[in-house]
């Protein structure tokens, strides 16, 4: 009698320390706050209330639905953010029952899909190597018989989503009913480059098809014409110094290269890739015990080659330190 009681104490015990450290679940739904409608690719975290690591993470499913697996019941910080979501954080408290519902609603921010196709036409895997992304938003604010010409730029590094796209954030700050036109350009080190432009925000995918670049290869030399390691170059177009605006501007495609960066290997050599042909850029380059220093360069298709040293224009143009 005395061992059965024994038997089935251990058995209660084992079965409570089981019940203790089984998983606890929190399940939902993301929401737009503007019309309802659900938010799919919405990036859940889990994290302990003083806590920076998030002991869970996922993404809301097309319905907007989620679930997500907490290892002990208590209270942690929802984190709710992703592409086009306004980044929303709330407590939360995980029952001892180990089951938590909830209900989120998010800001939606404006969006821009974009299509990217290789130069034979075929669509980019998805999850694949990251692409630099660069978007500019032009816009015509009138104040009475005043106008007030912007633009508002922002520079990404992204991959292709589940579905071959890239998702990219509209630029903080821009104002879509002022728009004037949209402008980005794509570019990858190893597939090219491509570009594409819209006259209104763009409520279907964008598509660009990817064409090999212009490349930029050069020495950067010292005083004595010896080539200097750990230099940086920056290529940039020069419509971008000054943030300048106008309204020819967006047919510019010079104006939205964005920047690419470079440094010199050992013997001073440097390549940049992916380039537009047939555009200006300006090299801005910082060599070290000599400062900045900076020329222009015309691209066109294939190489374009170049020597940068301390005969070339003092200063960088534009605040790089």
């Amino acid at each position: 009698m005395t061992r059965c009681l024994r038997f089935l104490v251990f058995v209660s015990l084992f079965c409570g320390w089981r019940v203790a450290l089984a998983s606890v679940y929190v399940s939902g739904q993301v929401t737009d706050q503007s019309g309802g409608q659900f938010v799919a690719d919405a990036v859940l975290a889990l994290y302990p209330m003083s806590g920076a690591t998030p002991v869970a993470a996922t993404k809301s499913l097309r319905n907007g639905s989620f679930v997500l697996t907490a290892p002990l019941p208590g209270r942690y910080r929802l984190t709710v953010g992703g592409p086009g979501i306004n980044p929303h954080e709330e407590p939360l408290e995980v029952p001892r029952d180990g089951l938590a519902s909830i209900k989120i609603t998010v800001e939606a921010l404006p969006v821009i899909h974009v299509r990217v196709l290789s130069s034979d036409g075929e669509p980019l895997h998805p999850g694949g190597a990251k692409m630099y992304v660069f978007v500019v938003v032009a816009s015509e604010h009138h104040s009475g018989a005043n106008a007030t010409f912007n633009t508002h730029e922002t520079a990404a590094n992204l991959a292709p989503n589940a579905s071959g796209e890239l998702i990219i954030d509209a630029p903080t700050g821009c104002s879509l009913s002022d728009m004037t036109s949209l402008t980005i350009s794509v570019r990858d080190k190893l597939l090219g480059c491509g570009l594409d432009h819209a006259a209104r925000w763009p409520k279907q995918p964008l598509t660009i098809r990817l064409q090999p670049g212009a490349v930029v290869v050069g020495t950067v030399n010292d005083a004595n014409q010896k080539g200097v390691a750990g230099a940086v170059v920056v290529a940039t177009a020069p419509q971008l110094i000054g943030r300048s605006a106008d309204r020819t501007s967006a047919q510019n495609p010079a104006r939205y290269m964005g920047t690419a960066v470079a440094i010199t290997d050992a013997a001073g050599h440097f390549r940049i890739p992916s380039l537009l042909p047939g555009s200006t850029i300006v090299l801005r380059t910082k060599i070290p015990g000599l400062g900045w220093r900076s020329r222009s360069l015309n691209l066109a298709k294939g190489d374009n080659s170049t020597t940068i040293g301390p005969e070339d224009n003092a200063g960088s143009l534009l605040n790089l330190d």
